[in-house]
């Protein structure tokens, strides 16, 4: 069976029935041949449910950044709470806070990717990701680290701790210098090796004859911290506006594109989040939190997709339907066995993978 019949499947999947008026405006850009592809121009599905879906998939999108920029508040109090109660269990608390809205975005990986797959149509995507999620960072450029104990910003007391110093710090000489985002978070609220002290966040009042009570790398951290929690949340309510905003640079390189071109673009993203998962590649995202980040996130951010209402089924192969249609089924019920399956899982993933690529 071809490829293309496989890409109809996805079409048939990802195209409800749902109509939704085009917004006017909407004109063919560059990547508009792909409305003439295999996938969409034999399944002949109807282009009002084309449209409908393409805005659907944006839209959904569009809702869960603004729930995640509203989450990002609940991490800013619970870092203020740290700061106000420099305790073991408050420390924890805001770990966990952490983490949660960092598998928020997770979920979101294939949306997401749309700034690393289209770099050229969504620059200004991946410029405001930049802010918020990159990774891998140099921990030693924000913090001590072993065999540097005067590295990093938190150290460098020539640099003043303020909104101004730590955006034009991110990202100065090289991609891994971040001083904005989730990671930069990370490391300083989980150390180097995962064993971060709320000690290490304990108000200073006494000055030494090197340096004044303020420069001391506990209230430096402190200022750090409050600030870095503070701009992450402001750059992910931004981030959120310019989705929903059909007019916004983020947004208006997609309603440019034809229905079907934006579709493709979603077939594409699908595939290639399975493929990840399929192979474990760059799938938990952490590098300082203890055992790393909960897969889960990414098998729940696909499953959101998987599980759209049903589709217009153009003619399609019935035995190619089925293999996809187990694989969906079995990724279900994997995901919400108790106790949790993981192996369940990825065997799921791994048939969603062979009935792409058409293989026994």
């Amino acid at each position: 069976m071809t490829r293309h019949v496989i890409l109809i499947a996805l079409t048939a999947f990802l195209c409800s029935c749902d109509r939704t008026t085009e917004p006017s405006g909407a004109h063919s850009t560059a990547l508009s041949p792909a409305s003439n592809s295999p996938a969409l121009a034999e399944s002949k599905l109807d282009n009002a449910a084309i449209a409908s879906k393409s805005i659907e998939l944006w839209d959904n999108t569009g809702a869960r950044l603004q729930d995640f920029a509203e989450h990002c508040q609940r991490l800013e109090s619970s870092v203020l709470q740290l700061l106000e109660n420099p305790t073991e269990s408050q420390l924890q608390n805001t770990q966990q806070q952490w983490r949660q809205l960092h598998g928020e975005l997770r979920q979101l990986t294939m949306a997401m990717s749309l700034a690393t797959r289209n770099p050229g149509l969504f620059t200004p995507l991946a410029q405001a990701l930049g802010k918020i999620d990159r990774q891998p960072i140099a921990a030693g450029y924000l913090d001590s680290v072993e065999g540097y104990p005067n590295s990093g910003l938190i150290n460098d007391i020539s640099l003043e701790i303020n909104h101004t110093t730590l955006r034009q710090q991110h990202g100065l000489t090289a991609d891994n210098e971040a001083s904005l985002g989730l990671h930069p978070l990370e490391f300083i609220l989980f150390g180097e090796t995962g064993q971060r002290s709320a000690s290490d966040f304990a108000r200073q009042t006494k000055s030494t004859p090197e340096l004044a009570s303020l420069n001391q790398p506990q209230n430096r951290r402190r200022d750090y911290l409050a600030l870095s929690g503070k701009l992450l949340c402001d750059d992910s309510a931004q981030l959120a506006r310019q989705w929903n905003d059909r007019q916004s640079a983020i947004a208006a390189p997609y309603f440019a594109l034809t229905p079907p071109a934006r579709l493709q673009l979603w077939h594409t993203l699908l595939a290639a989040e399975i493929d990840a998962l399929n192979h474990q590649r760059q799938i938990h995202h952490c590098d300082f939190a203890p055992k790393g980040c909960d897969i889960r996130w990414r098998y729940r951010g696909l499953q959101s997709v998987l599980n759209t209402k049903d589709a217009l089924l153009p003619t399609l192969a019935r035995q190619q339907r089925s293999r996809w249609d187990e694989g969906v089924a079995a990724f279900n019920v994997a995901l919400s066995a108790e106790p949790r399956n993981d192996a369940a899982t990825q065997d799921a993933i791994a048939a969603l993978a062979r009935a792409l690529n058409d293989r026994d």
